[in-house]
């Protein structure tokens, strides 16, 4: 998984364009970046490379505990390490190091085209059906942004065939986005979280939604795949000064 920073970072194209925003995810190749995972030490390590491919300093980077909710942390220059309990990180300054951890769940970027404010989101099928999207859309209108300024990015994540899942989740979204033919359910979260993105009023063609399977490519970390051996990838946001 080739990036332009990086061979290991993979890049949304759509905001390579906002000349202010570095954003991607870290793939299996960097290695593990959650501190929760495998060698501590050497998640350390890996942030602290992130950090500098980046131009920052290793104490700028910021990451929550993620516990499949809709809560959200705010990130300001005196923030540092783990900000607490939490799904999603807003921003609105520079040098702020956002990440949110993945393999599986939805990484989610809202990026503001006229200053320095975003956020970085953890969808899981929990988080996702209690909209935790909309929670950080509706938080970035508070601190000041225009739904119409606003470009999102539904990263890579588990879908199609790979994600079945039990009746109970399926019900727990619309028809629109869950495949029940040939038996057993298959949710369709980068689709719902993009219909939410939609919803909060984001113009659609400011939102990229890939469909790059995290199961199906050995490129990213996949929980399901590799179970309790997975690493967790970082889906990292900065703004420049």
């Amino acid at each position: 998984m080739s990036g332009t920073i990086h061979p290991h970072i993979w890049q949304p194209a759509s905001l390579l364009q906002l000349a202010h925003v570095r954003a991607g995810l870290t793939t299996r190749g960097f290695g593990n970046m959650a501190p929760y995972v495998g060698d501590v030490e050497e998640a350390t390590q890996n942030r602290v490379q992130l950090a500098g491919i980046l131009g920052c300093s290793a104490e700028a980077v910021v990451w929550a505990t993620q516990v499949h909710g809709t809560d959200i942390a705010e990130a300001d220059r005196r923030s540092t390490g783990c900000l607490g309990t939490f799904d999603a990180i807003v921003t609105r300054e520079p040098g702020c190091l956002l990440l949110c951890y993945t393999a599986d769940c939805v990484p989610i970027w809202l990026v503001s085209s006229r200053r320095p404010l975003g956020a970085v989101v953890h969808a899981g099928w929990r988080g996702s059906a209690a909209l935790v999207v909309r929670a950080a859309v509706e938080q970035l209108i508070k601190l000041g942004a225009e739904p119409t300024e606003l470009h999102a990015v539904v990263g890579p994540a588990i879908q199609g065939s790979c994600y079945e899942v039990g009746r109970e989740t399926a019900e727990r979204f619309p028809e629109a986005v869950v495949d029940a033919d040939g038996g057993g359910y298959r949710v369709d979260l980068p689709l719902f979280n993009r219909m939410q993105l939609q919803e909060a009023g984001i113009p659609k063609r400011h939102i990229e939604t890939s469909r790059l399977c995290t199961h199906c490519h050995q490129g990213f970390s996949s929980y399901r795949r590799e179970k309790e051996a997975a690493q967790r990838m970082a889906a990292f946001l900065l703004f420049g000064s």
